[in-house]
């Protein structure tokens, strides 16, 4: 199906879906229940499920058969490319707060700003393990996913080559840059709280940040910053492979960074 017509099939979808509820209601419990849905597939917490639950509450089976059918085709005109299709669906639903001046840069334009500013990331990659992207004001996550498209254009994983920190004080918004991250399986915290002024209401992530152990690599990377000379001895990792200690061990950055995947299997982590 082209992606003009998998637009207009979830328009009218979502028409149907809202009924003669308010759209931003009916948009803001689909697009919490999809995030909620992936925030929950790893680490499972019983909040986040009763959270779920008592949005898909609201609704009857015929309701919420269509909000799985809408996210079948947002995954469906997401997969050409990492690029923001919710921010567009968002702005033509007339469902954005266009009085607080909420817009959202157009697909095209977030990608040509992607592409002048990339540099060589195969080359950061290399020298630095990985990229850490911050967005201060992310939207639905157009600019992050532009970048993410420059990355696999140059052959890298992006759930292996950048980690993203975003925020946004919508957590509407927060939430639609949350489930468009997560489909494109790019490790991330999504914050919802106000860059200026500092303040945190929410955070959660995406399943990549937990399945690729970023908790771990972010402090292991910060440790380095801090103290670049330090070298990780012998020893300390002979006792990180000692299953009382392993637990510690990553917490505190001990284990050499290329060691960490083959520690998963050994050790279930509670995030």
């Amino acid at each position: 199906m082209l992606e003009s017509n998998l637009k207009a099939e979830f328009i009218r979808l979502f028409r149907e879906f809202s009924g003669h509820n308010h759209p931003y209601q009916g948009w803001s419990d689909l697009v919490h229940m999809w995030s909620f849905a992936f925030q929950n597939a790893i680490p499972q917490r019983q909040e986040t499920e009763e959270r779920y639950l008592e949005i898909a509450g609201k609704y009857s089976k015929d309701k919420l058969k269509l909000a799985q059918r809408m996210l079948s085709l947002i995954t469906d005109m997401l997969e050409p490319k990492p690029a923001d299709v919710l921010g567009p669906l968002y702005l033509e639903l007339e469902i954005s707060n266009k009085d607080s001046g909420q817009f959202f840069t157009p697909p095209e334009l977030s990608q040509l700003m992607a592409n002048m500013m990339t540099g060589n990331p195969r080359e950061q990659v290399e020298r630095e393990e990985f990229i850490t992207l911050y967005e201060p004001a992310c939207g639905a996550g157009g600019m992050i996913l532009a970048y993410v498209n420059c990355l696999i254009s140059e052959g890298l994983n992006s759930a292996e080559s950048i980690w993203v920190s975003a925020i946004d004080v919508d957590p509407v918004v927060a939430r639609m840059c949350h489930l468009q991250l997560s489909l494109w399986n790019v490790p991330a915290e999504i914050v919802v709280g106000n860059t200026l002024t500092q303040e945190v209401k929410e955070y959660f992530h995406t399943p990549a940040h937990h399945l690729g152990l970023w908790e771990f690599k972010i402090r292991r990377k910060q440790n380095q910053e801090k103290h670049p000379a330090q070298s990780v001895s012998e020893s300390q990792t002979v006792r990180a492979e000692n299953p009382m200690n392993l637990y510690r061990a990553i917490k505190e950055g001990d284990i050499p960074y290329e060691k960490l995947d083959q520690y998963k299997e050994q050790l279930k982590l509670d995030f």
